[in-house]
Formats: C-alpha cells, sequence, structure tokens
C-alpha cells in the first residue's frame, strides 16, 4: 500500500511540473508578445484572451495541486487529474496560437500549433467522458461500448485534424497569420455534440439526486454558452474559461459528496455504536451479574457493594461510550476490560485467569473495540473448556505501529467453518473491525483453530499516538 502511494504521489508530482513548466513558459510568451509588437500595439482581443488563458492556466495549476494532496486514489479522481492536465495543455496551446496569430512570418508554427490545439482538445473531451464514466461508475455492457466508440470517434476526429494539415478543408491560416475557418469547420463541434449527448442520456435515466443531477448539467450549460458567444464574438475566446468553470463546480460537487459521505459515516458510526452497546449488555450478563450480586449481598455485603459499584462503572462506560465520536486512549478502554473481567472473576472464580502485559499506552483507539473482543475469549474460549483458562491482554510498539493483542487458551474454533445460523447476534466482532478501520485506520487480525485457542491482533498505525 504505501508502495502504491509513492508512486500515485510521484506521478502526480510529476504532472504537477509539467504543468508549472507550461504555465512559466506561458509568461514567457506572453513576453515575447509585448516584445514584437510594442506594449502599446497589442491588438485588444490578444490582450483579453491572453490575460483569460494565463488566469485559467492558473486556476487549474491550484486544482491540479488540490486532488494531488488530497490522494485519493479512485479512479474518478485519476480521471480528473488527467482531464484537468489536458486542458491545462489546451490552453497553453491557445495561448501559443494567439502569440503567433497575426504574424506573417510565423505562418507554418501558426497551423501546427493550431493542428496540435485541436487534436488535445478531442482528447480532452474523452478525458471528461472517462471522469463521467468512473464519477458514476457506469460498468455495463452499454457504457464498455458507448466509451469504445468515443475513444474510435476521438481517434477518427484526429486523424481528420492532422488531413486538414495539408487539405485546409477545416481550417487554414491566411498569409497574414489569421485563422480562417473553412465550411468544413463544423466537424470540430461534432465531437463536443456527441460527447453532450452521451453525458445527457445517463444524466436522464441514471438515478441521481436532484441537486447532482443539477450540477452535471451545469457542467454542460457553461462550455456552450461560452462557445455560443465566441461564434458571436469570434474575437473572444470564452470556451476555455466556461470550462475552468465547470471545473471549479465539480471540485464544489466533490467536496459536497465527501461531506455527505462523512455525515453519512457518522451516523452509521453512532448506530455501530448503539448496536455494540446493546451487544454488550446482553440480557444473560445483566442477569449474571445481578445474581452475583444477590447472592454476596446474603455472604459478603462488602464484596456486593463493590461489586455493585463495578456493575455501575461498567453501565455508564457504554452508555457514554453512545457520545464519543473519536479513537480514545488506550488506557481508558483498558479501563472498561479491566471492570468488564472483574465481574467475570467474581462470576467464575479460579476458573478465569487474567493476564496483562502492557507496555505502551501512547496510543489511541476507538472506544468499545478491546471489549467485545475479549468477552469473546471469555464466553466462547474460557467458558467453553472444562479446566481452567487465561486471557492475556498486552500492548506494544513496533516497526509497524501499535500492536494490542488479545489471547485466550480455550477451545478455539475453525476459522474455515461457516458462521451459525442462531437467533444471536453476529455484528460485535464485525462492528468492530469497520470502526477500528474507519476511525483509526487500524486492522484486526484473528488467528484460531480447535483445540488451540484464539489470538487477536490489532494493529494500530503510528499516527494515532497520543499528541503530548
Amino acid at each position: 500500500m504505501f508502495e502504491k502511494q509513492l508512486r500515485f504521489t510521484e506521478k502526480n508530482t510529476l504532472f504537477q511540473c509539467i504543468v508549472f513548466i507550461l504555465l512559466t513558459i506561458s509568461l514567457c510568451l506572453c513576453i515575447v508578445q509585448v516584445d514584437v509588437y510594442g506594449p502599446e500595439n497589442i491588438p485588444a482581443d490578444h490582450v483579453l484572451n491572453i490575460t483569460l488563458d494565463l488566469f485559467c492556466m492558473a486556476v487549474l495549476l491550484i486544482l491540479l495541486m488540490t486532488g494531488i494532496l488530497e490522494r485519493n486514489e479512485s479512479r474518478a479522481n485519476h480521471a480528473l487529474l488527467r482531464f484537468i492536465c489536458m486542458l491545462h495543455l489546451v490552453i497553453f496551446l491557445d495561448l501559443c496560437t494567439w502569440s503567433v496569430s497575426g504574424l506573417a512570418d510565423h505562418v507554418r508554427t501558426h497551423l501546427v500549433l493550431t493542428t496540435l490545439y485541436y487534436i488535445v482538445q478531442g482528447i480532452t473531451l474523452f478525458c471528461f467522458w472517462q471522469y463521467f464514466r468512473f464519477e458514476q461508475k457506469l460498468e455495463d455492457r452499454l457504457a464498455d461500448t458507448v466509451n469504445r466508440a468515443l475513444f474510435d470517434l476521438m481517434l477518427l476526429y484526429i486523424a481528420a485534424v492532422i488531413v486538414n494539415s495539408f487539405t485546409g478543408y477545416i481550417f487554414t491560416i491566411s498569409p497574414d497569420g489569421e485563422l480562417i475557418k473553412q465550411s468544413f469547420y463544423p466537424l470540430v463541434y461534432l465531437g463536443a455534440l456527441l460527447v453532450l449527448t452521451m453525458l445527457n442520456y445517463y444524466i436522464f435515466t441514471t438515478r441521481m439526486r436532484r441537486g447532482e443531477r443539477f450540477l452535471w448539467l451545469q457542467y454542460e450549460i457553461l462550455p456552450v454558452i461560452g462557445s455560443g458567444i465566441e461564434m458571436l464574438f469570434p474575437e473572444t475566446n470564452l470556451t476555455h474559461t466556461a470550462m475552468v468553470i465547470a471545473i471549479l463546480i465539480i471540485q464544489s460537487n466533490i467536496h459536497l459528496q465527501r461531506q455527505r459521505r462523512l455525515k453519512e459515516q457518522e451516523a452509521k458510526l453512532a448506530e455501530q455504536n448503539v448496536a455494540i452497546m446493546i451487544s454488550q449488555i446482553q440480557p444473560h450478563f445483566l442477569y449474571n451479574s445481578l445474581t452475583t450480586i444477590s447472592n454476596l449481598c446474603r455472604k459478603d455485603p462488602e464484596a456486593a457493594e463493590e461489586v455493585t459499584v463495578e456493575f455501575s462503572q461498567y453501565l455508564r462506560m457504554n452508555l457514554d461510550s453512545l457520545k464519543i465520536t473519536t479513537p480514545i486512549p488506550v488506557s481508558r478502554e483498558l479501563d472498561h476490560v479491566r471492570i468488564y473481567l472483574e465481574l467475570e472473576q467474581r462470576r467464575f472464580g479460579e476458573k478465569l485467569n487474567v493476564e496483562y502485559d502492557i507496555r505502551e499506552t501512547g496510543f489511541t483507539l476507538p472506544a468499545l473495540s478491546l471489549q467485545p473482543i475479549v468477552e469473546n475469549s471469555v464466553k466462547h474460549g474460557i467458558c467453553e473448556k472444562e479446566c481452567p483458562g487465561t486471557v492475556c491482554i498486552s500492548t506494544e510498539k513496533t516497526d509497524r505501529g501499535f500492536l494490542v493483542t488479545v489471547k485466550d487458551d480455550g477451545v478455539g474454533f475453525d476459522m474455515n467453518a461457516p458462521v451459525k445460523q442462531d437467533n444471536r447476534s453476529h455484528v460485535g466482532m464485525g462492528n468492530v473491525r469497520d470502526r477500528l478501520a474507519s476511525m483509526s485506520h487500524a486492522s484486526m487480525e484473528i488467528i484460531s483453530s480447535p483445540g488451540n485457542g484464539c489470538e487477536t491482533r490489532i494493529l494500530i498505525p503510528a499516527d494515532q499516538a497520543i499528541k503530548r
């Protein structure tokens, strides 16, 4: 996993460096433009379009850096970063064409740059489709067919633009360095229309929230408006600016979705807390604890008072855990485990032995994450054993992080056997594993076999250490 994250960081850092270099070159081109025309003779449309291109490139660089720093390795995020990089290259090539526009000595250069511009523009449209596909998780056969068709059309479009550099049936460059649109120039918009058609099909046929459908439509409406203004006023180029604004909307949508997922995760964790609390305060445990207190009231009133205090502390800790949404110090969780084990030792006497080997307490973990594991060792390991048994709890610091181990010498179980379908709840250990992963990025491993007890290992990353 670490090597994968390292490759992700290195690759996207390279993207970031390339985009930064392009932005630097763009600034140099602006200086050349000023030097060629003179500050007072630069055409107004050149100033406007070059300024918009520089603004868009700067915004895209910030968005790219933000996307890289998030370290999101999903396919959708990779596709979004590729789309941003390709759009940045499109705007860079557009800026280059504006830098040589109107220069009779650079007609050939203008033609090459314009050809590259339209080629990269076609690739950018396909990258945007890829982002939409991965973001919406379109994995059906129709989506695969559409993806292949759009890819083939992109290749045909690129071939047509390359052929145009020799035939001039789409666009040409006049002897004075100006772009002339020919009769087949509408082919330039054909790819965009096809992509927008497929996007609209999926937007209106896929189940989406109303707000999410509106945001996806904004990605289309703004560039279309920009293109419309560009047709009315050919000297201005607002399409790229509109696309950058659309990407800003994309980023806003991503953050809104992330906040919604966080809220859903918090609600799920709250439900898991309730489920774990209920699974730990089972009727049989309450009944056995109260029966123990009742028996001690006749035999040893002082001991009965101590057990009552312990039992009340146990209940209070379980109830307090419902309000805790962040990891707690392991020492606090161990206090809860000790109270539980003391209550069980009052009940089982010498049959239950407990050993502690606590070498490290400077880290955190979710509340009620150890107690269910210890209860499993007592209930399903030691209690089903004829002779006395021992539960060992240890903590230590390793090169990989903090290791918590709960081990018993009970009857064990077959890890390959199917889960018993009885009336008891089996959510406890599954919830513990989920909460460890989501709240502390920790992993849990269980090792057991019939007759050899059970060992549960929890590995908590070093970044969960308590800040001192």
